[in-house]
């Protein structure tokens, strides 16, 4: 007896592609339709159940609820779902390990088909074993050791611009916002700070790295830390947006001209880095192309067409404005 996925193969098409054309649900092309009807036709197959089959549920799990960051992501991902005749939820874990087992649980109850993780508290081999089982993708970040489908920029490199740009421009103490959340992108972005200073002739030491968290407020008191030094960095490399504008508000209540008495650097170019007077350069993700480059290839895992268990590297961009002095 024919199966769905017989006709996909035969049509060469997606078993979602499938399933839209013989239910007559979503936007599918006439020369797709007409193929897959051919082969349905040819292999005596039908859907003799339309209205009661299940539709695929793809959930983006979110670390918090920072909108100026996912929304893009989420767009691109919403483009895919939609041209798929896939359904999209999205889960927010507000950084809470038992929140996010919670979500996870969504996959093995059957509640969802597919899960794409932004960051998880998994082990690595747990986030591998939950592969082997469901279909998982990883967005923006990687997990150290797990063969799982991941789609990131190469953050290493991107710091590695930045600092690089800083050091061009003539700054030879360069302080590093980070944070203690060890994140596998965090401890990138450090590896390229160090590895830019190494390169270009300049001395890494650890007093010149602030750990903080995410916000605003370790922004701000990190320049406050930066200032007890006996030589105080001139440029600031930060490993998120947030950070940056917490230091250019702390140094513009200090009276320093930004982008001539220090120069800030943030990471991923939210809005605020375009509004904020004065704008904040940044190194850019195209996080639109993120998100549908990633379902994209869940889609895939999804309908059989393949087993994409890849890191894929999408490139970034050093987008300059005030607070670095361009």
């Amino acid at each position: 007896m024919a199966t769905i996925r017989d006709v996909a193969e035969l049509a060469e098409v997606s078993v979602a592609t499938v399933s839209r054309v013989l239910n007559n649900n979503g936007d599918v092309s006439e020369e797709k339709t007409k193929r897959v009807q051919q082969a349905a036709k040819k292999l005596g197959y039908t859907i003799a159940h339309p209205s009661s089959s299940k539709r695929i549920t793809v959930m983006a799990l979110l670390p918090n609820s920072v909108k100026d960051f996912y929304d893009d992501i989420i767009k691109g991902i919403q483009e895919v779902t939609k041209r798929e005749g896939f359904d999209l939820i999205i889960g927010v874990c507000n950084n809470n390990r038992f929140v996010e087992a919670e979500h996870i649980e969504k996959l093995v109850d059957g509640s969802v088909s597919a899960i794409i993780l932004f960051g998880s508290f998994l082990r690595s081999e747990e986030i591998e074993d939950l592969n082997k089982k469901y279909n998982v993708a990883v967005c923006c970040e990687c997990i150290e050791g797990a063969s799982v489908l991941s789609v990131v920029i190469d953050m290493r490199q991107a710091a590695y611009d930045a600092v690089t740009h800083l050091i061009k421009k003539g700054h030879k103490n360069i302080g590093l916002i980070s944070t203690v959340t060890r994140a596998w992108s965090t401890i990138e972005k450090e590896k390229g700070y160090r590895r830019a200073l190494l390169d270009n002739g300049l001395e890494y030491k650890e007093e010149y790295i602030f750990f903080g968290d995410f916000d605003n407020k370790s922004g701000l008191f990190s320049l406050g830390y930066f200032d007890s030094l006996e030589t105080p960095p001139t440029a600031i490399f930060a490993v998120s947006d947030n950070l940056a504008l917490g230091a250019i508000k702390a140094a513009i209540n200090k009276g320093l001209n930004i982008g001539e008495d220090i120069a800030i650097i943030g990471f991923d170019d939210t809005i605020l880095c375009s509004l904020y007077n004065p704008s904040i350069s940044s190194v850019t993700q195209p996080r639109y192309e993120i998100g549908k480059t990633v379902m994209e290839k869940l889609a895939e895992n999804i309908n059989g067409s393949a087993r994409c268990t890849d890191t894929i590297y999408l490139p970034h961009k050093l987008t300059l404005r005030k607070s670095s002095g361009d």
